[in-house]
């Protein structure tokens, strides 16, 4: 009974609508199964359920009394996400990060001392409950505009789990207008890593590779070549790029940017899901073809 108990649990708070219950990613709720209190475990999920009715100070009160009466057997339970004592501290964490938008410096606060107790423990051992706080932590500085705070939390966390922490903290770098070689530099880190290579990273160090003067045109290209079928956004932020790196006094990067828009458009499925990039690619061409149509070779203008 207690293993179904959970999985109903569980199976209720993944298929929710709820965007923030979503986020949560049942954390609790997986943690139950390894304490070896049955009271414990049903406690646990009926503390996670109470998310879904947006009883989020409810639920923290509920997560707070847990580690208080089972300190002892949550801070001896390891579980893949952490320490359990951990894992149910962090989930009280969030529940009030939410409901005070992420603007309640106590929370911040709170963040930190956990992250300061559980670092030497944690130190490469990537525990999921232990990456949460940091992000719960940018979130609280993102709220207040605190930009320093952002990108010293961001970098922290890219230092504890290159995986986890790369993408954050390189549009984190991006947004705030970091000196571009630094990006480039965390981009070489994260893949000497052994990190997956993903196409929002190869997007990113486009973008640097602009803003440090270098090549950006062709790496747009290498991108395009690479990852052909991202959605929209993303190959929309990567063509942004290539037009912010073209020189009217390089008639040729004109050219090659006229020629790859066409390409690009021809190789795109005619699908409903396509529709939108194919306007935008054809709306480039035109763009160029109304405004330097002398830089386009006669073969290719209207």
């Amino acid at each position: 009974m207690k293993h179904i108990h959970i999985t109903i649990i569980c199976f209720i708070i993944s298929t929710s609508a709820g965007v923030w219950a979503g986020n949560y990613d049942n954390v609790c709720c997986k943690a139950a199964r390894y304490a070896t209190d049955h009271t414990l475990s049903n406690t646990l999920a009926h503390a996670d359920a109470m998310i879904l009715s947006n009883r989020l100070y409810s639920a923290a009160a509920a997560f707070e009394k847990i580690s208080a009466v089972y300190d002892t057997q949550l801070r001896s339970t390891m579980t893949p996400e952490g320490p359990l004592d951990l894992v149910v501290q962090t989930a009280r964490i969030m529940c009030l990060n939410e409901a005070f938008f992420y603007k309640n410096p106590a929370c911040a606060d709170q963040c930190l001392l956990l992250l300061e107790k559980y670092a030497t423990p944690a130190r490469g051992k990537q525990w999921t409950a232990y990456i949460r706080l940091y992000h719960c932590l940018i979130r609280q500085y993102q709220s207040i505009g605190n930009i320093g705070k952002v990108l010293k939390t961001a970098g922290d966390l890219f230092a504890y789990d290159r995986a986890a922490g790369g993408t954050i903290y390189m549009e984190n770098l991006l947004r705030h207008r970091a000196d571009p070689r630094h990006i480039l530099d965390v981009v070489q880190a994260y893949r000497e890593a052994g990190c997956t290579d993903t196409a929002v990273i190869n997007a990113i160090e486009c973008e640097a590779i602009r803003l440090n003067g270098g090549d950006s045109l062709n790496a747009c290209m290498k991108f395009m070549r690479t990852y052909p079928d991202q959605p929209f956004s993303v190959l929309k932020r990567v063509l942004n790029t290539a037009r912010a790196s073209l020189s009217i006094e390089k008639p040729e990067q004109i050219r090659a940017y006229y020629t790859w828009m066409k390409e690009l458009a021809i190789r795109q499925p005619g699908d409903d899901a396509h529709i939108e990039y194919i306007v935008w690619l054809n709306n480039e061409q035109r763009k160029l073809e109304t405004l330097v149509p002398e830089m386009i070779t006669e073969t290719e203008a209207p």
